[in-house]
C-alpha cells in the first residue's frame, strides 16, 4: 500500500493529550447520572456532569494499563464524559493521523518496556515516546474502514455466541432435570428416572502421585492431576502420557 515507505513520528507529536483538563471523584462524592466515568480500564460509573466532549481516545496510566498480550489498555470514548486521573486522554490532530488508526495501531504494540513501577505505570513523557507509522491520510482510511468492519463482524459473532450459550444451557437444564408434572399415563418415558449416587454408577480410582518427571515415551497410559486441568479437562478417550509398568 505504501511502496516507498512510510514516515514515522512520536505519539506526542500527532495527537493532542488533555490529560491537565482531567478531574478525579472519589466515589462518595459522585452524584449517579448519566454520563459515563472513565478510569484506566473503562467505565468505572456513570454521573450527573461531563467535562469532555467528543471522540477521544483513552490509555490507561496507572493500575490496569497493559493486557495480557503486552499492549495497551485502550477504550474508544465518544460524546460528553468525565475522566478521572488514571487514564491518558488524546483527541485527534486533524490532516496528521486518524484517532482512529491510532486506536487500531496501539493495540498491536508491546509496551512492557514503557511501564514502570508498582502499581504498573504508562507516565505521560513514556506515552509520547510511542512511535507511530504515518501512511497517507486515504491509506489510513482505507485501514479503518477494513479493520471497523472485522471488528462489527466480531462484535455480532461474539453476540451469537453468547445467544447459543444461554440457548445450550436452557435445553441442557430442561433435558437433564426431571419434571414434576411427570405423568405416567401420557407420558411414560419420561417418568423412568432413577436416582443414585456416584459412588453407585461408577468406579471411584485414586492415583499413584506420579510426578512429571516419571514421564517416558512408552510404557503404560497414565494422567497426571495437572493435565486434568490443562489438557483432558472433565473426561478422557485416550491418554497422552505413559509411566514405566514398575511405578504401578
Amino acid at each position: 500500500m505504501c511502496p516507498n515507505g512510510v514516515e514515522f513520528k512520536t505519539l506526542g507529536e500527532v495527537c493532542e493529550i488533555h490529560d491537565a483538563k482531567r478531574k478525579p471523584v472519589t466515589k462518595s462524592q459522585r452524584a449517579s447520572g448519566e454520563y459515563p466515568y472513565y478510569g484506566a480500564n473503562g467505565i468505572q460509573d456513570y454521573v450527573n456532569d461531563y467535562i469532555f466532549d467528543g471522540t477521544f481516545l483513552l490509555i490507561g496510566e496507572d493500575g490496569s494499563v497493559i493486557n495480557k498480550d503486552k499492549s495497551p489498555v485502550i477504550n474508544w470514548a465518544k460524546g460528553k464524559i468525565w475522566v478521572n486521573n488514571h487514564a491518558h486522554i488524546l483527541s485527534e490532530k486533524k490532516d496528521i493521523v486518524l484517532l482512529r488508526f491510532l486506536y487500531y495501531y496501539l493495540q498491536t504494540i508491546d509496551v512492557s518496556d514503557l511501564v514502570w513501577g508498582t502499581p504498573p505505570k504508562l507516565n505521560q513523557q513514556n506515552l509520547r515516546s510511542i512511535e507511530i507509522p504515518l501512511p497517507p491520510l486515504e491509506i489510513q482510511k482505507k485501514i479503518v474502514e477494513c479493520l471497523d468492519k472485522f471488528s462489527a463482524l466480531a462484535a455480532e459473532l461474539q453476540a451469537e455466541l453468547q445467544l447459543r450459550r444461554k440457548q445450550y444451557e436452557y435445553y441442557r437444564t430442561q433435558l437433564l432435570t426431571p419434571h414434576s408434572d411427570c405423568n405416567s399415563a401420557t407420558k411414560p418415558d419420561d417418568c423412568k428416572w432413577e436416582w443414585k449416587t456416584l459412588g453407585e454408577i461408577g468406579e471411584m480410582i485414586k492415583g499413584s502421585g506420579i510426578q512429571k518427571s516419571d514421564f517416558v515415551e512408552e510404557g503404560k497410559p497414565c494422567i497426571h492431576y495437572g493435565q486434568v486441568h490443562t489438557f483432558y479437562g472433565t473426561f478422557a478417550y485416550k491418554n497422552k502420557s505413559y509411566i514405566q509398568a514398575i511405578l504401578l
